[in-house]
């Protein structure tokens, strides 16, 4: 299926962050936060449904965390120098993705970040024009340098990727139930369907979800 798809930068596996270290200001102590993050070594693992991505290799000798189960989805870490918008929008048309679940116009994709207390944001949020994908490893890595060495602090970044259905497909939905007649009866009835559809699904993603297995070089 190839799945290392397309980022075609030819880094390679064992690629440090600091391959980006030139776009990065420094912090207030005058260090590279990037720094910070390659003595990390930070997997950062994405969530589609109940499967389990490596976002981009990491070298296994600086990580904790056994990401040899896990396929890499991308070829090197250039991909965090893109956007969460930008982000989002690769997810969407990414064609090797469409086998787990297809995200169609109607739906609004939101990122979730579980070590960040469920810090969630939509890819029409103004916030995911600005923020990048190594934005959000350096504040890891910084909560991790500050966090007190007797807590139980996090071995990797989760990317969540779930869909809402957005603000125009739900309004012009309403519209056409009030157009043929139909009432608040017909909203909750909607919405039963939709917990009972639901419920299942997501409890077995969240409790236990699959790490892709790795693919043959075939």
């Amino acid at each position: 299926m190839g799945m290392g798809m397309g980022m075609g930068m030819g880094m390679g596996m064992g690629v440090g962050i600091n391959q980006i270290n030139n776009t990065t200001t420094n912090d207030e102590s005058g260090d590279s936060s990037l720094s910070l993050i390659d003595k990390s070594s930070i997997p950062v693992i994405l969530r589609i449904e109940d499967t389990e991505f490596l976002l981009y290799p990491i070298d296994q000798s600086y990580c904790q965390l056994d990401c040899s189960v896990f396929v890499s989805l991308y070829d090197d870490s250039q991909i965090l120098l893109y956007t969460i918008k930008e982000f989002l929008f690769y997810i969407r048309n990414n064609d090797d993705l469409q086998e787990i679940t297809q995200f169609n116009d109607t739906q609004s994709l939101v990122l979730n970040i579980p070590e960040f207390n469920n810090l969630k944001i939509t890819e029409t949020d103004i916030n995911a024009e600005e923020i990048r994908l190594q934005d959000l490893l350096i504040l890891f890595a910084k909560l991790r340098s500050n966090s007190m060495k007797s807590l139980e602090i996090p071995e990797r970044i989760t990317l969540i990727i779930t869909s809402i259905t957005n603000f125009a497909s739900k309004f012009k939905y309403l519209n056409g139930l009030a157009d043929e007649g139909k009432g608040f009866d017909k909203i909750f009835e909607d919405k039963l369907n939709n917990s009972s559809k639901n419920s299942p699904k997501n409890s077995n993603s969240n409790s236990n979800p699959l790490k892709r297995p790795r693919l043959s070089n075939d």
